[in-house]
């Protein structure tokens, strides 16, 4: 009885080690691209994860509060298979050569769409038509045809474009509400003929998408879809910087840095700015020095950062907030700096001249106009001694 067992069960075993060997080797050859934000981030603040009026691709698709955008989207669809002349067929043809791969690119894909690949497919297009729509549109009369919409339409209008176009454009830049670039590239050759070749179709792309986002024009490569336009496009990367960055010295977990802005400066240490591409390390730096009302206003004096709306107290909570379950990383280029940081702060002089300068920050309540008293008192101590010494000289240099 118990071999027989142990036969049945090696068996299972066996047939479970195969198939999961099979699952995880295809699962690394697919190329995710676009994913749902883990729940530890959403529960900070589900609203910002949430498309607020329209949805783009099976994440968010059905849900009531975005309905009422489908029915633009069926007449985005009819009038841009109309500028385009192109039959619909056609379209659904092209992408069903690729469906499979459109799919694999979406995580934690839902059963219902994975095997309902028709409705995958509609989805695509007229999700696809949409946007595209959308971003012609903005782009200018030379790649759109405002004459098929109504003067009053709600989205494709000037009406549309202050008050409707902006919540589009924060949905578009959501990373769950993402189309794979490939579909957009699909429906860009319906556009224009011309659009024989990939790169072509998407250089065409990225001047609408940078458009429509207001970035700069960089060469960014192939992207995988809006999002990572946007995102390359916001990031400028430094040939030098970057080469410097793989020789980044490796922290260990005593050289974090965890002083304020005001302790670097009470120990002689300049803020200033500096380009870079590592938003993440940026969040995670700013936080860390930015403790009180203080640490802003002495950053916003040296022009690190610049205060558009809200209190000094508003900015404080902000970096709070965004470093929030965010994870640091020791290898960015941030590294070296916090390296030197740290190095410069051990010095013996270093640490006195800090003890001195908080000293007497406390003794005068932080109040800047105090720094003035101490030059007056300076030059008329000065003054003093020469007064002091123009004195006395005559009695011990008597004139002859």
């Amino acid at each position: 009885m118990d071999e027989e067992w142990v036969i049945e069960l090696n068996k299972k075993l066996k047939r479970l080690e195969d198939e999961t060997s099979t699952r995880v080797e295809r699962q690394w050859k697919i190329k995710r691209s676009i994913y749902k934000v883990p729940p530890h981030m959403t529960d900070l603040n589900k609203e910002a994860y949430l498309p607020q009026v329209v949805s783009f691709g099976p994440y968010h698709h059905g849900e009531e509060h975005l309905m009422p955008m489908e029915e633009h989207k069926h007449r985005a669809l009819v009038n841009f298979l109309k500028r385009t002349n192109m039959p619909l067929q056609i379209i659904v043809d092209n992408l069903t050569k690729v469906v499979q791969d459109l799919k694999d690119s979406y995580d934690l894909l839902g059963d219902v769409w994975q095997s309902d690949t028709e409705r995958f497919l509609r989805l695509m297009v007229l999700d696809g038509c949409f946007m595209l729509e959308v971003l012609c549109y903005n782009a200018g009369p030379f790649w759109s045809d405002p004459d098929n919409y109504a003067p009053n339409d709600p989205i494709f209008s000037a009406h549309g474009n202050l008050h409707v176009m902006p919540y589009i454009r924060r949905d578009m830049l959501l990373l769950e509400n993402q189309l794979p670039m490939r579909v957009l590239i699909e429906l860009a050759a319906a556009i224009d003929r011309r659009f024989t070749e990939k790169g072509e179709a998407q250089e065409f792309l990225e001047r609408l998408i940078r458009t429509f986002t207001n970035t700069i024009w960089l060469d960014i490569g192939d992207c995988l879809h809006v999002l990572d336009i946007f995102r390359k496009s916001m990031l400028w990367s430094d040939p030098q910087r970057q080469e410097k960055r793989e020789h980044t010295i490796r922290l260990h977990d005593d050289s974090r840095i965890i002083v304020s802005a005001m302790e670097l400066q009470e120990a002689g240490i300049r803020l200033k700015t500096r380009a870079g591409d590592e938003v993440t390390s940026y969040i995670c730096f700013m936080s860390t020095i930015i403790n009180s009302v203080r640490d802003v206003i002495l950053l916003e004096s040296n022009g690190v950062i610049e205060k558009a709306i809200g209190s000094e107290k508003a900015v404080v909570k902000l970096f709070q907030s965004l470093s929030e379950d965010i994870m640091y990383n020791p290898h960015s280029s941030m590294g070296s700096v916090l390296h030197d940081i740290n190095v410069y702060r051990r010095k013996p002089w270093v640490k006195y001249r800090a003890n001195f300068v908080h000293a007497y920050h406390v003794s005068t309540q932080w109040n800047p106009l105090a720094y003035w008293s101490i030059v007056f008192a300076i030059l008329i101590f000065t003054l003093t001694l020469v007064q002091t010494g123009y004195t006395i000289s005559p009695y011990y240099r008597p004139n002859k």
